[in-house]
């Protein structure tokens, strides 16, 4: 049997709402590390 169309954009906007979801996690993780790494012997940075 055959989708109705109902079912597909059920699962259309399910996709969707994953998919904003997982940006969103993905741009707040990022968002997160603010902080910058020293190295003790060279004195060196890195970070954001």
């Amino acid at each position: 049997m055959a989708p109705t169309s109902a079912g597909r954009s059920g699962s259309m906007a399910r996709w969707q709402i994953l998919a904003a979801l997982a940006a969103g996690l993905w741009f707040a993780w990022m968002g997160w590390d603010t902080t910058c790494q020293t190295d003790p012997v060279t004195r060196e940075t890195s970070g954001p």
